[in-house]
């Protein structure tokens, strides 16, 4: 093989090179924004916390003003698995003069059917709240004080199609019962401190 034959060859393999490499940062990129996008399903976006807010300023103790989502399942490359998931800001206000530290619960209630509420088939899926929400434990807050907490249901893999509600209690630790085991709070029972509606469609 000639001198030009051997830089022909040995230039093809610099670019066979250049090309491979120039493909997996594409891949790369194009994973990261991917994920990116699924993974936005557990943020705040500013318009919901500024809803969020302006429902406490206004003098509630709990708000969720965005409470109806429709299911976005992640790729399984993602990390994640076919699952569907819906993010939810949850905003809580202390209106004690106090320290307060509060406890979020969660009571699945059904799924909507001609306008009713039903158990799915297989209720035993959604029957224990604790599986399906993920929150950030407990919160303090100083007297007056406000925060906003994201709630995140997972729904199981097979769960029905339809709308399914649930309802989230915050409960104040410091009055007795404030027990999870004894199920979400309503009003006028000892501990309750406010509760909202939860909405998840799965299509």
């Amino acid at each position: 093989m000639n001198s030009k034959g051997i830089e022909l060859a040995a230039s093809l393999i610099v670019i066979l090179i250049a090309s491979i490499i120039i493909f997996g940062l594409a891949l790369g990129i194009t994973y990261k924004i991917f994920c990116a996008s699924a993974a936005k399903v557990e943020q705040l976006d500013s318009q919901t916390e500024k809803l969020v807010e302006q429902k406490l300023d206004s003098g509630a103790r709990v708000a969720m003003p965005v409470n109806t989502k429709t299911a976005a399942g992640s790729a399984s490359f993602c990390g994640g698995g076919s699952s569907p998931s819906a993010a939810y800001a949850l905003g809580i206000r202390n209106d004690n003069t106090w320290s307060t530290r509060f406890t979020v619960h969660c009571k699945y209630e059904g799924v909507e059917q001609n306008d009713k509420l039903t158990m799915p088939d297989s209720p035993s899926i959604l029957a224990d709240c604790s599986n399906v929400i993920q929150q950030s434990g407990d919160v303090t807050l100083d007297a007056k004080m406000k925060t906003t907490k994201i709630v995140v249901i997972n729904a199981p893999p097979g769960i029905e199609k339809g709308t399914h509600m649930f309802t989230i209690s915050v409960c104040d630790k410091a009055i007795l019962p404030c027990d999870s085991q004894l199920g979400p709070y309503q009003q006028g029972v000892n501990g309750f401190y406010g509760a909202a509606s939860m909405y998840l469609t799965i299509k």
